[in-house]
Protein backbone atom coordinates (compact mmCIF):
# COMPACT_ATOMS: atom_id res chain seq x y z
CA UNK A 1 0.00 0.00 0.00
CA UNK A 2 3.06 2.35 0.75
CA UNK A 3 2.74 3.89 -2.65
CA UNK A 4 -0.71 4.66 -2.69
CA UNK A 5 -0.72 5.89 0.70
CA UNK A 6 0.06 9.84 -0.53
CA UNK A 7 -2.80 9.31 -2.99
CA UNK A 8 -5.19 8.19 -0.54
CA UNK A 9 -4.17 10.90 1.79
CA UNK A 10 -4.84 13.26 -0.61
CA UNK A 11 -8.51 12.33 -1.31
CA UNK A 12 -9.15 11.67 2.49
CA UNK A 13 -10.26 8.13 1.42
CA UNK A 14 -6.75 6.73 4.43
CA UNK A 15 -9.22 8.46 6.96
CA UNK A 16 -12.65 6.89 5.45
CA UNK A 17 -11.09 3.84 5.64
CA UNK A 18 -9.28 3.19 8.76
CA UNK A 19 -13.21 5.02 9.94
CA UNK A 20 -15.39 2.49 8.29
CA UNK A 21 -13.38 0.22 9.94
CA UNK A 22 -14.87 0.39 13.58
CA UNK A 23 -16.95 -1.77 15.12
CA UNK A 24 -16.95 -1.30 18.75
CA UNK A 25 -16.15 1.49 21.25
CA UNK A 26 -14.58 1.39 24.93
CA UNK A 27 -15.55 3.42 27.79
CA UNK A 28 -14.42 5.92 29.09
CA UNK A 29 -15.02 8.11 26.11
CA UNK A 30 -11.82 10.49 25.09
CA UNK A 31 -14.05 13.03 26.34
CA UNK A 32 -13.13 14.87 29.61
CA UNK A 33 -15.84 16.57 31.08
CA UNK A 34 -18.16 16.26 33.95
CA UNK A 35 -22.07 16.41 33.75
CA UNK A 36 -22.71 15.47 29.87
CA UNK A 37 -25.62 17.27 27.82
CA UNK A 38 -26.13 16.03 24.16
CA UNK A 39 -28.20 18.07 21.91
CA UNK A 40 -28.91 16.34 18.54
CA UNK A 41 -30.18 18.34 15.15
CA UNK A 42 -29.60 17.36 11.56
CA UNK A 43 -27.94 14.25 11.85
CA UNK A 44 -24.84 15.89 14.42
CA UNK A 45 -24.28 15.82 18.47
CA UNK A 46 -23.39 18.74 20.25
CA UNK A 47 -22.15 17.51 23.50
CA UNK A 48 -21.90 20.03 26.31
CA UNK A 49 -20.76 19.93 29.76
CA UNK A 50 -18.54 21.01 33.09
CA UNK A 51 -14.76 21.60 32.19
CA UNK A 52 -13.19 19.52 34.99
CA UNK A 53 -10.47 21.93 35.54
CA UNK A 54 -9.63 25.20 37.46
CA UNK A 55 -13.57 25.09 38.72
CA UNK A 56 -14.76 25.44 35.57
CA UNK A 57 -14.04 28.85 35.51
CA UNK A 58 -13.63 29.82 31.62
CA UNK A 59 -16.89 28.60 30.24
CA UNK A 60 -18.67 25.54 28.67
CA UNK A 61 -17.26 23.48 26.15
CA UNK A 62 -18.75 22.04 23.29
CA UNK A 63 -17.99 18.74 21.09
CA UNK A 64 -19.74 17.45 17.66
CA UNK A 65 -20.09 13.88 16.48
CA UNK A 66 -21.71 12.07 14.21
CA UNK A 67 -21.61 8.56 16.17
CA UNK A 68 -21.62 9.46 19.55
CA UNK A 69 -18.19 8.06 20.38
CA UNK A 70 -15.67 9.80 18.43
CA UNK A 71 -16.18 13.78 19.42
CA UNK A 72 -14.66 16.69 17.91
CA UNK A 73 -13.49 19.49 20.89
CA UNK A 74 -15.52 23.01 19.03
CA UNK A 75 -14.07 25.17 21.53
CA UNK A 76 -16.46 26.62 24.14
CA UNK A 77 -20.26 27.42 23.29
CA UNK A 78 -20.36 30.00 26.36
CA UNK A 79 -17.07 32.33 27.52
CA UNK A 80 -17.22 34.05 30.39
CA UNK A 81 -15.67 37.70 30.02
CA UNK A 82 -14.81 40.71 32.33
CA UNK A 83 -18.55 41.91 31.95
CA UNK A 84 -20.43 39.08 32.48
CA UNK A 85 -22.79 38.30 35.51
CA UNK A 86 -21.38 35.04 35.47
CA UNK A 87 -17.57 34.47 36.27
CA UNK A 88 -16.85 30.54 38.12
CA UNK A 89 -18.27 27.22 38.19
CA UNK A 90 -19.78 26.75 35.18
CA UNK A 91 -21.75 23.03 35.74
CA UNK A 92 -24.53 21.20 33.84
CA UNK A 93 -25.24 22.43 30.78
CA UNK A 94 -28.74 21.81 28.66
CA UNK A 95 -29.66 23.05 25.12
CA UNK A 96 -32.83 23.52 23.98
CA UNK A 97 -34.32 25.17 20.20
CA UNK A 98 -36.49 27.93 21.14
CA UNK A 99 -38.10 28.85 17.19
CA UNK A 100 -34.52 30.22 15.67
CA UNK A 101 -32.84 30.51 18.78
CA UNK A 102 -30.89 28.38 21.19
CA UNK A 103 -31.20 28.74 25.06
CA UNK A 104 -28.67 27.55 27.11
CA UNK A 105 -29.27 26.45 30.57
CA UNK A 106 -26.52 26.37 33.03
CA UNK A 107 -25.42 27.28 36.60
CA UNK A 108 -22.83 29.49 37.70
CA UNK A 109 -21.31 32.03 40.26
CA UNK A 110 -20.78 35.34 40.00
CA UNK A 111 -17.53 35.07 42.37
CA UNK A 112 -14.15 35.45 40.41
CA UNK A 113 -12.55 32.86 43.13
CA UNK A 114 -13.26 29.84 44.21
CA UNK A 115 -16.15 30.45 48.28
CA UNK A 116 -18.19 28.29 50.67
CA UNK A 117 -20.73 28.35 49.55
CA UNK A 118 -20.39 28.55 46.10
CA UNK A 119 -23.27 30.94 45.47
CA UNK A 120 -24.38 29.17 42.67
CA UNK A 121 -27.79 30.17 40.62
CA UNK A 122 -29.42 29.06 37.70
CA UNK A 123 -28.87 31.40 34.31
CA UNK A 124 -29.82 31.35 30.55
CA UNK A 125 -27.78 32.39 27.55
CA UNK A 126 -29.15 32.49 24.21
CA UNK A 127 -26.86 31.70 20.52
CA UNK A 128 -28.17 31.15 16.80
CA UNK A 129 -25.75 28.56 16.55
CA UNK A 130 -25.55 24.84 18.91
CA UNK A 131 -22.13 25.52 18.30
CA UNK A 132 -22.51 29.15 19.79
CA UNK A 133 -21.65 31.92 20.65
CA UNK A 134 -23.87 32.01 23.70
CA UNK A 135 -24.39 35.24 24.85
CA UNK A 136 -25.82 35.72 28.49
CA UNK A 137 -29.99 36.28 28.49
CA UNK A 138 -31.12 35.74 31.56
CA UNK A 139 -28.69 35.89 34.33
CA UNK A 140 -29.50 34.74 36.94
CA UNK A 141 -32.86 32.80 36.00
CA UNK A 142 -33.49 31.52 39.51
CA UNK A 143 -31.86 32.56 42.41
CA UNK A 144 -32.66 31.14 45.64
CA UNK A 145 -32.78 32.93 48.77
CA UNK A 146 -29.65 32.99 50.34
CA UNK A 147 -28.11 30.56 51.99
CA UNK A 148 -29.12 28.62 49.04
CA UNK A 149 -28.21 27.13 45.50
CA UNK A 150 -29.50 25.95 42.66
CA UNK A 151 -27.75 23.69 39.80
CA UNK A 152 -28.57 20.70 37.54
CA UNK A 153 -31.28 22.04 35.60
CA UNK A 154 -33.36 20.14 33.30
CA UNK A 155 -35.92 21.07 30.87
CA UNK A 156 -38.57 18.92 29.25
CA UNK A 157 -41.05 19.97 27.07
CA UNK A 158 -44.50 17.35 27.60
CA UNK A 159 -46.44 16.15 24.25
CA UNK A 160 -48.65 18.66 25.03
CA UNK A 161 -46.04 21.92 24.77
CA UNK A 162 -45.96 22.08 28.34
CA UNK A 163 -43.13 22.59 29.94
CA UNK A 164 -41.36 21.83 33.17
CA UNK A 165 -38.16 23.03 34.89
CA UNK A 166 -36.16 20.17 37.05
CA UNK A 167 -33.33 21.20 39.16
CA UNK A 168 -31.57 20.93 42.11
CA UNK A 169 -31.72 22.96 45.51
CA UNK A 170 -28.95 22.90 47.65
CA UNK A 171 -30.53 23.46 51.00
CA UNK A 172 -28.88 22.87 54.62
CA UNK A 173 -27.96 19.22 54.98
CA UNK A 174 -28.69 18.24 51.70
CA UNK A 175 -29.40 18.46 47.42
CA UNK A 176 -33.26 18.21 46.51
CA UNK A 177 -34.88 18.26 43.16
CA UNK A 178 -37.71 20.36 42.53
CA UNK A 179 -39.86 20.80 39.58
CA UNK A 180 -41.81 24.14 38.01
CA UNK A 181 -44.06 24.41 35.39
CA UNK A 182 -42.37 26.97 32.94
CA UNK A 183 -44.03 29.68 30.98
CA UNK A 184 -44.40 29.34 27.19
CA UNK A 185 -41.23 31.68 26.71
CA UNK A 186 -39.24 29.21 29.04
CA UNK A 187 -37.71 32.13 30.88
CA UNK A 188 -40.24 32.47 33.65
CA UNK A 189 -41.60 29.99 36.13
CA UNK A 190 -45.59 29.41 36.24
CA UNK A 191 -45.90 28.29 39.88
CA UNK A 192 -43.29 27.71 42.52
CA UNK A 193 -41.16 24.72 42.49
CA UNK A 194 -42.68 21.48 44.03
CA UNK A 195 -40.48 18.84 45.74
CA UNK A 196 -39.63 15.83 43.85
CA UNK A 197 -36.75 13.98 45.04
CA UNK A 198 -34.66 14.29 48.36
CA UNK A 199 -32.87 11.35 50.08
CA UNK A 200 -34.46 8.47 51.71
CA UNK A 201 -33.26 5.32 50.26
CA UNK A 202 -30.06 3.21 52.02
CA UNK A 203 -28.00 4.07 48.53
CA UNK A 204 -28.64 7.15 48.84
CA UNK A 205 -27.33 7.54 52.33
CA UNK A 206 -23.60 7.56 51.80
CA UNK A 207 -23.58 10.94 53.23
CA UNK A 208 -20.40 13.44 53.46
CA UNK A 209 -17.93 13.97 55.92
CA UNK A 210 -20.31 16.30 57.21
CA UNK A 211 -23.66 15.19 57.05
CA UNK A 212 -24.55 16.66 53.49
CA UNK A 213 -26.77 14.47 51.96
CA UNK A 214 -27.54 14.62 48.08
CA UNK A 215 -29.48 13.88 45.18
CA UNK A 216 -29.27 15.47 42.32
CA UNK A 217 -28.65 14.97 38.17
CA UNK A 218 -32.98 15.20 37.35
CA UNK A 219 -33.00 14.64 33.83
CA UNK A 220 -37.07 13.96 32.84
CA UNK A 221 -38.73 11.53 29.90
CA UNK A 222 -42.17 9.95 29.08
CA UNK A 223 -42.91 6.65 28.01
CA UNK A 224 -46.40 4.92 27.73
CA UNK A 225 -48.07 7.20 29.33
CA UNK A 226 -45.50 7.83 32.67
CA UNK A 227 -43.08 9.90 33.29
CA UNK A 228 -39.25 8.84 34.29
CA UNK A 229 -37.33 11.00 36.54
CA UNK A 230 -33.80 9.79 36.69
CA UNK A 231 -31.09 11.39 38.77
CA UNK A 232 -27.94 10.58 40.66
CA UNK A 233 -26.98 9.79 44.91
CA UNK A 234 -24.16 10.63 46.68
CA UNK A 235 -21.44 13.38 46.60
CA UNK A 236 -19.32 13.36 43.33
CA UNK A 237 -16.11 12.88 44.86
CA UNK A 238 -17.11 9.41 45.92
CA UNK A 239 -16.79 6.36 44.13
CA UNK A 240 -20.58 5.50 44.85
CA UNK A 241 -21.80 8.11 43.07
CA UNK A 242 -24.80 6.59 41.27
CA UNK A 243 -28.02 6.73 39.40
CA UNK A 244 -31.59 5.74 40.26
CA UNK A 245 -34.70 7.03 38.81
CA UNK A 246 -38.68 7.49 39.98
CA UNK A 247 -41.79 7.77 38.14
CA UNK A 248 -44.71 9.25 37.94
CA UNK A 249 -48.70 9.94 36.17
CA UNK A 250 -47.82 13.70 36.06
CA UNK A 251 -44.84 15.72 35.51
CA UNK A 252 -45.38 17.33 38.85
CA UNK A 253 -45.27 14.23 40.40
CA UNK A 254 -45.83 12.38 43.23
CA UNK A 255 -42.65 10.41 42.41
CA UNK A 256 -42.41 6.78 43.51
CA UNK A 257 -39.00 5.97 43.41
CA UNK A 258 -37.81 2.50 41.61
CA UNK A 259 -37.49 -0.08 44.11
CA UNK A 260 -34.66 -1.79 42.48
CA UNK A 261 -31.90 1.51 42.54
CA UNK A 262 -29.42 2.48 41.91
CA UNK A 263 -29.75 0.92 37.91
CA UNK A 264 -26.23 2.01 37.36
CA UNK A 265 -23.86 2.19 39.94
CA UNK A 266 -19.90 1.47 40.39
CA UNK A 267 -17.91 -2.02 39.68
CA UNK A 268 -14.44 -2.72 40.26
CA UNK A 269 -13.38 -1.12 37.29
CA UNK A 270 -15.63 1.66 37.00
CA UNK A 271 -15.95 4.19 40.16
CA UNK A 272 -19.06 7.53 40.14
CA UNK A 273 -21.03 6.60 37.25
CA UNK A 274 -23.58 9.39 37.39
CA UNK A 275 -25.20 12.55 35.52
CA UNK A 276 -26.80 11.14 32.81
CA UNK A 277 -28.93 11.81 30.35
CA UNK A 278 -30.77 9.53 27.28
CA UNK A 279 -30.34 10.08 23.67
CA UNK A 280 -30.72 7.85 20.47
CA UNK A 281 -28.52 6.07 17.85
CA UNK A 282 -27.80 7.83 14.60
CA UNK A 283 -30.32 5.80 13.21
CA UNK A 284 -32.58 6.03 16.42
CA UNK A 285 -32.93 2.51 16.62
CA UNK A 286 -31.48 2.27 20.27
CA UNK A 287 -31.40 4.55 23.64
CA UNK A 288 -28.04 5.42 25.15
CA UNK A 289 -27.57 7.12 28.37
CA UNK A 290 -24.44 9.88 28.32
CA UNK A 291 -23.02 10.05 31.63
CA UNK A 292 -19.87 10.51 33.23
CA UNK A 293 -17.63 8.64 35.52
CA UNK A 294 -14.19 8.82 37.91
CA UNK A 295 -11.48 8.88 35.44
CA UNK A 296 -10.24 5.54 37.22
CA UNK A 297 -10.53 3.69 40.21
CA UNK A 298 -8.72 6.17 42.95
CA UNK A 299 -8.41 9.25 40.78
CA UNK A 300 -11.65 11.12 40.50
CA UNK A 301 -10.51 13.97 37.64
CA UNK A 302 -10.66 14.25 35.29
CA UNK A 303 -14.08 12.85 34.91
CA UNK A 304 -14.49 11.27 31.52
CA UNK A 305 -17.83 10.73 29.10
CA UNK A 306 -19.26 7.03 29.25
CA UNK A 307 -22.25 5.66 26.97
CA UNK A 308 -24.12 2.93 27.61
CA UNK A 309 -27.35 1.16 26.17
CA UNK A 310 -30.67 1.37 27.46
CA UNK A 311 -33.75 -0.62 27.30
CA UNK A 312 -36.95 -1.58 29.05
CA UNK A 313 -38.30 -5.07 30.53
CA UNK A 314 -42.31 -4.86 30.38
CA UNK A 315 -43.80 -4.76 34.12
CA UNK A 316 -47.49 -6.22 35.24
CA UNK A 317 -50.18 -4.65 33.82
CA UNK A 318 -50.86 -0.69 35.38
CA UNK A 319 -47.13 -0.46 35.96
CA UNK A 320 -44.72 1.47 34.29
CA UNK A 321 -42.25 -0.54 32.47
CA UNK A 322 -38.73 -1.01 33.96
CA UNK A 323 -35.72 1.20 32.99
CA UNK A 324 -32.31 -0.83 32.74
CA UNK A 325 -29.04 0.38 32.16
CA UNK A 326 -26.47 -2.42 30.28
CA UNK A 327 -23.67 -0.78 32.11
CA UNK A 328 -21.52 0.69 33.31
CA UNK A 329 -19.37 -1.18 31.19
CA UNK A 330 -15.68 -0.95 30.46
CA UNK A 331 -14.95 -3.34 28.17
CA UNK A 332 -15.92 -3.16 23.84
CA UNK A 333 -19.42 -2.76 22.97
CA UNK A 334 -20.66 -2.78 19.64
CA UNK A 335 -20.80 0.92 17.49
CA UNK A 336 -24.10 2.26 18.35
CA UNK A 337 -26.66 1.38 15.35
CA UNK A 338 -26.44 3.84 12.34
CA UNK A 339 -23.54 5.01 13.13
CA UNK A 340 -20.89 5.24 10.26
Amino acid sequence: MGKFKPILMAFGLLNLAAGAAQTTYTNPLDVPVADPFVYQEDGTYYLYGTEDKNGAAHGIPVLTSTDLVNWENRGYAFEKSETTWTQRNYWGPEVVKVGNDYYMYLNASPNKEASTPFNMHLCIAKGKSPLGPFKEFKAPFYKPPAPDEAIDQNIFIDTNGKAYLAFTRVVAGRNEIRIVKLKKNLVEFDGEPKLAIYPTQDWESRPWTDGHQVTEGAFMFKRKGYYYLTYTANFFLDPHYSTGYATSKKPMGPWKKHKGNPILSKTDSVHGPGNGMFVKSPDGKELFIVYHTHFKPGQVGPRKVAIDRVHFKSDRTGRPDILIIDGPTSTPQPMPSGAK
